[in-house]
């Protein structure tokens, strides 16, 4: 989860000092240990991410898009939200109409993902459905609607 490419960089930044004798470089076998870790408290949220904990989920793609609090990572930040958004949490529904809304074109698919969380009682999600509507053809309005009644 991550630690490959941590691993690569630690070792990236890392610079050889040779053993030095009488201020030359002389030969010598050393041993170089590296010790990695995942950041702070992670390693449990990973833990319930997997086990389908649609929070742990929402809480690590955040992480990962952000890049705050792990590297940054918008494919596997992805990947987290949409599990944690198709589980039904409202707030990752909610982000996954705004990810979608500010990632492409793709208005019918932010328009249900906004929908979605909105049943779930999510705040603002009438406003963003609001916006989106003003934006879209009818046809894009009847298929997102069309969509969301699917998805029930």
């Amino acid at each position: 989860m991550g630690l490959d490419e941590e691993a690569i960089e630690a070792v990236r930044k890392w610079r050889f000092k040779p053993a030095m004798k009488d201020g030359l470089p002389v030969r010598a076998l050393i041993n170089v240990e590296v010790s990695l870790r995942r950041n702070d408290g992670f390693d449990d949220k990973f833990v319930k991410a997997d086990a389908g904990d649609a929070k742990a989920q929402f809480e690590i793609s955040q992480a990962f898009l952000s890049g705050r609090d792990l590297p940054k990572d918008e494919s596997r930040g992805f990947a987290y939200l949409e599990k944690a958004a198709k589980q039904g949490l409202p707030k990752a529904q909610f982000a996954m109409g705004e990810y979608v809304s500010s990632h492409g074109n793709d208005l019918v698919t932010a328009y249900v993902w906004y929908a979605l969380a909105q049943r779930n009682h999510y705040k603002h999600s009438d406003r963003r459905m609001k916006d989106l509507a003003e934006k879209m053809t009818p046809e894009q309005l009847a298929e997102a609607r069309r969509r969301v009644e699917s998805a029930i």
